[in-house]
């Protein structure tokens, strides 16, 4: 192995590795932004999860967002895995589910905004005495994923870790036909990774034999990009094969091995393979804001009420009526929502107190959205229940009210009772 042709800090960390030797873990992952995801398929409960997540420098994985569900959802629709897995959303012993709140009481683990977002697959059970941890499950073969509770010591077959990091690297570009294989920093070993985080050890084996070739992924001298080192492209070939991993030109000169070139307009990636426009943000890609960086030269961004959605350019709705935001009626919005109130309540669905108008002859009695009058003795409440009638005696009887000669009735809009034989009669002109 020519490890003496290797940079300094490539060398260690490859000495390290030897020394130590291949302990890197078979599992399924996935990187995107500055966030790499995990599926751990072992038996434990979720207290001994966390500590593997954490022990490799992670934490348990939250699920605070409909983007980051989709992450989520992703991953396990990849491994092909319907079982559930521990989650970073626990309830402490001594603290009570709250059932009117998104989490219902439980929060994330530390470092993680609690949000209101929430896909429950059925209500925890209300308890103030025994500790409850979260687990996530894909909703049927097409579904997105749910959750649900368990006592935090129960042994589930899976769990799921995310690890942050400042910055990624795309995949490491081969000119030659071999494959790669990634070490990561959390421990986990793949074949292959759309993004690979920074600290990221590529061993590549080519098909044209000889000792494996190494790449670190490292944080760029200039700007805030990070990019394989040595950049490749690896296994060298011809040009006449598969233009020698280049993305537009591959360029040959006797002695000297194949190197790849742009187009005008265009300029070599850090990869040292493929092609970025010179200012990659104009035209602008993304459906929202831009920003130089990152492995295709440009980062999408999206506005409040929005998420990225999985191709990273366009952004996608909230549906913030998902986490049940109101006390009555949610209405989705594009990028926001609005709460509609009933009948008798305004504002932010405040119950409006209509006694305070004192509509009563006696007492009122204020109810939600409604009141009702509270009638003295000698009275009976209107039907409505918002007025007050005189009760009628012994030989009373209830008759129309008087009219006016235009057709409209005397009187306070209450029945009135009087005597038998001195009814009123209508007015003469």
């Amino acid at each position: 192995m020519a490890i003496a042709r290797l940079p300094l800090p490539l060398l260690l960390l490859l000495l390290l590795l030897l020394v130590g030797g291949s302990s890197g873990e078979e599992a399924e992952v996935v990187c995107a932004g500055a966030a790499c995801y995990t599926l751990h398929r072992a038996q434990l409960g979720w207290n001994d999860a966390q500590k593997r997540c954490h022990h490799n420098g992670g934490k348990l994985a939250p699920a605070h967002s409909p983007a980051e569900a989709r992450r989520l959802q992703e991953l396990l629709e990849g491994a092909g895995w319907t079982g559930p897995a521990w989650i970073g959303l626990s309830l402490p012993r001594g603290h009570c589910v709250q059932p009117q709140e998104p989490l219902r009481g439980f929060s994330w683990v530390a470092g993680e905004e609690a949000g209101n977002y929430s896909a429950w697959l059925s209500e925890p059970a209300v308890t103030c005495l025994s500790a409850r941890c979260v687990s996530l499950k894909l909703a049927g073969p097409a579904g997105s994923p749910g959750w649900a509770a368990h006592p935090c010591r129960t042994p589930l077959p899976a769990f799921l870790c995310k690890f942050i990091f400042q910055g990624m690297c795309g995949p490491l570009p081969l000119a030659g036909p071999g494959r790669v294989t990634y070490d990561t920093p959390f421990g986990v070993r793949s074949p292959q990774l759309a993004a690979a985080p920074f600290g990221t050890l590529a061993e590549a084996h080519c098909e044209a034999g000889g000792s494996p070739a190494f790449a670190l992924c490292k944080k760029l001298e200039q700007g805030d990009g990070f990019a394989w080192h040595p950049p490749g492209p690896l296994c060298p070939a011809a040009c006449a094969h598969r233009n020698g991993g280049c993305q537009h030109r591959c360029l040959e000169a006797p002695g000297e091995p194949p190197r790849c070139a742009c187009h005008p307009g265009y300029t070599l990636a850090p990869d040292m393979a493929s092609c970025l426009p010179e200012d990659a943000c104009h035209p602008n890609p993304c459906q929202e804001t831009c920003r130089p960086g990152g492995p295709r030269g440009f980062e999408c961004s999206c506005k409040a009420g929005y998420d990225l959605a999985p191709d990273g350019r366009h952004c996608l709705d909230v549906d913030e009526c998902l986490a049940r935001p109101c006390q009555h009626e949610c209405h989705n919005t594009a990028g926001s929502f609005v709460c509609l109130c009933p009948p008798g309540y305004h504002d932010a669905c405040v119950d409006v107190d209509e006694c305070l108008r004192d509509p009563c002859p006696g007492t009122c009695h204020n109810l939600p959205g409604d009141f009702k009058c509270l009638c003295p003795h000698g009275f009976l409440p209107e039907e409505d229940g918002h007025g007050c009638r005189a009760a009628p005696t012994a030989g009373e009887e209830p008759v129309p009210r008087p009219v006016r000669e235009d057709g409209t009735a005397l009187g306070a809009g209450r029945q009135q009772f009087f005597p038998r034989g001195t009814e009123p009669h209508k007015a003469r002109p």
